[in-house]
């Protein structure tokens, strides 16, 4: 299943509970765009009382120490870090390309992925 950044927790609770509740221990994993959206999808999870051996595994892309305790935690399967920085990043990019400079269409960012029990 494939959990939508912007869906939130309570949306990403619902729709992670309705896949569960229709497809049960065949879900094979949840991948999510947030951390926000993950514990929602982990919430929906623990109240399916799958446990760690028997869910679903639970992806998602972070960068806040929420979504690194999660991994810690084991909560999380895997993240694919994402730099909460990026924003300022972008708008130094945005205001190059609006003072008229010619600039690379791709921005190089540091990402990495991560899984349960890696050490940070």
């Amino acid at each position: 299943m494939f959990a939508d950044n912007g869906s939130g927790r309570g949306r990403s609770k619902e729709a992670a509970s309705a896949v569960l509740r229709r497809e049960g221990h065949s879900v094979s994993a949840f991948f999510a765009h947030d951390e926000e959206t993950a514990a929602g999808v982990l919430a929906a999870v623990k109240e399916f009382s799958l446990g760690p051996d028997t869910r679903p595994l639970v992806i998602a892309v972070g960068g806040s120490e929420r979504a690194f305790r999660f991994l810690e935690e084991g909560k999380l399967d895997a993240l694919i870090y994402s730099s909460p920085d990026i924003g300022d990043l972008l708008m130094d990019y945005i205001n190059r390309i609006l003072s008229g400079e010619e600039v690379s269409r791709f921005i190089r960012t540091e990402s990495m992925v991560l899984k349960r029990g890696d050490r940070l």
